[in-house]
């Protein structure tokens, strides 16, 4: 007569309490500057729809003219800004927030694909701790896009648990509701246009769903490579929908046809879209977008990741079956692999990151420093990934430690990062002050037209002043509605310079104009300034 078998305990929650307290602490390290005055890195405060003289809200929703076609970001967004102007921690801890629930949205989905949960936390804190998400943190406009990455995030969960039905049938009826594949089509395309309507470059995420389908997915080849070719039948059209109405509703911009674009150049601009994307370009640069690195191109560049993971999940496991038989082959080859794929998220890491910290100054002695950090967090959560057996636990606790290690020098490069801004907000506030001090009682009408630099270059012909690339930083001089807050005026102006090229003022002596990027102002309304190295604001002369 058998024994009954005795059932073994189940692991409660307090002993894989580690697994969640790690990611929660690295969090709150990587986010506690978030409750001081680290200042903003913010460049569209024209979504403060407030009045500068009064300061009462006038609207949660921007009705103006935008590059992009992003329904829910006029909501979003301004709202965001137009509530917490007074208080900008709020709306940085706000951003932090929806970048935790990344987090766990990407946690959550790598135990979807069956793996374990040291994988499931490497993968989650390479996430939370990669440099690249420095502007989420600092540029509550992402918000948006991490909320997007967020739903696409759950929604490819929700793909791959449908595909793995045979053991995750109830759990899969449970979620959304998806019980057969007219479901899961109609939930994925109602998913991908909302979350196009966002922020189109976090539809990548849901990109990523037939390769996740077809890798982790349980049955034949036959019937995961169909639920992936219809989950792509699912979200290519409304992605195509979505790029139709983006072209009809932000081309007439260039075509200067007003809020109409005919049919056929509409066409002609979608195919020429297509083309651009298939050829590798990122939508963010056809859409004309502001910034090409950071936390809102996460979604078309670094979010790769998500095959690529699947592919190296895939591709570690198969060479671990391969040398099963050769216990003192598995140490070496593993490792050589685990460096390999460091080498190419250093690669990938390093270059978008060199972008954005390059312009930071020596503060943080330049890109290597990130990039090694990125290589270290890579590395780890790679090596971290493999199914070590008892016999190489001792080596993947020691890559556990090594990613760890990588994760805190990430948090240390962002407090970093954060204290060069707050610097950089307090001497922005300072000018600002300076300005004021300068001019306390402009004529009605005035428009303040910066120069940037320590003094002007007149040049010949018709008068121009060449401004030149600007070595002090005054990032809140783009938009009126900061200087006029500032002198609690609504009748006065604030050209636009844009600080990332060289700017030319032009001054037409005949007809007593001056043009700026920002439009044309008479010249008697005009009031040149600069400001010098030390922080010191002083008027300009202008020509006779």
């Amino acid at each position: 007569m058998d024994e009954p078998s005795i059932a073994q305990p189940r692991k409660g929650l307090w002993s894989r309490l580690w697994v969640v307290s790690l990611p929660v602490a690295l969090w709150f390290a990587a986010t506690l500057f978030l409750l001081g005055n680290i200042g903003l890195q913010q460049d569209d405060w024209f979504y403060v729809l407030r009045d500068a003289e009064t300061d009462h809200v006038k609207s949660l929703w921007f009705t103006g003219e935008l590059h992009f076609f992003r329904p829910l970001f006029r909501i979003f967004v301004p709202a965001l800004w137009t509530l917490c102007v007074n208080l900008p921690w709020i709306a940085h801890v706000v951003t932090a927030v929806v970048h935790g629930v990344c987090v766990l949205s990407i946690f959550r989905l790598c135990r979807t694909l069956r793996l374990d949960h040291c994988s499931c936390m490497a993968g989650a804190l390479l996430y939370l701790i990669h440099p690249v998400h420095e502007q989420l943190m600092l540029w509550p406009t992402s918000m948006p896009t991490a909320l997007g990455i967020a739903f696409a995030v759950e929604w490819l969960r929700v793909a791959v648990l449908y595909s793995q039905r045979d053991t995750h049938r109830s759990q899969s009826d449970r979620i959304c509701g998806v019980r057969g594949p007219v479901t899961l089509v109609a939930g994925l395309a109602a998913a991908a246009f909302a979350v196009a309507a966002m922020n189109e470059q976090s539809v990548m995420v849901l990109c990523a769903a037939p390769v996740a389908v077809v890798f982790f997915g349980s049955g034949s080849i036959k019937r995961r490579v169909s639920l992936g070719a219809l989950i792509s039948c699912a979200i290519l059209p409304m992605l195509v929908v979505y790029l139709w109405m983006h072209s009809v509703a932000c081309f007439s911009v260039d075509t200067g046809n007003g809020s109409v674009v005919p049919l056929a150049d509409a066409g002609r601009r979608l195919r020429e879209l297509g083309h651009q994307v298939l050829s590798g370009m990122s939508m963010e640069h056809f859409f004309d977008g502001a910034f090409s690195t950071g936390m809102r191109t996460i979604g078309h560049r670094w979010f790769v990741a998500v095959p690529l993971i699947a592919c190296m999940c895939v591709v570690v496991r198969g060479w671990w079956n391969w040398c099963a038989s050769r216990p003192d082959a598995v140490h070496l080859r593993s490792a050589v692999l685990a460096m390999l794929f460091g080498v190419v998220i250093f690669l990938f890491g390093w270059l978008p990151i060199a972008r954005i910290y390059y312009w930071m100054g020596s503060r943080l002695h330049g890109p290597p420093m990130v990039g090694v950090a990125i290589f270290v967090a890579g590395l780890g959560s790679c090596i971290a990934c493999m199914p070590w057996n008892t016999a190489h636990r001792v080596l993947r606790h020691c890559a556990v430690a090594g990613m760890l290690i990588g994760s805190l020098v990430c948090v240390v490069l962002m407090i970093g990062v954060q204290q060069a801004y707050r610097d950089r907000w307090l001497r922005d506030l300072k000018e600002l002050d300076n300005l004021v001090a300068l001019v306390p009682n402009p004529p009605k009408g005035a428009v303040f037209v910066p120069t940037f630099v320590a003094w002007p270059r007149p040049l010949t012909g018709d008068g121009q002043f060449d401004f030149g690339r600007r070595d002090v930083f005054i990032s809140w001089w783009s938009s009126a509605w900061v200087v006029r807050r500032a002198f609690h005026r609504r009748d006065i102006w604030c050209s636009w310079t844009d600080w990332q090229s060289p700017q030319l003022v032009r001054i037409d002596r005949e007809h007593g104009t001056v043009h700026t990027p920002e439009g044309t102002f008479d010249l008697s309304a005009v009031i040149l300034f600069r400001v010098d190295p030390d922080g010191n604001v002083a008027l300009v002369p202008k020509p006779d």
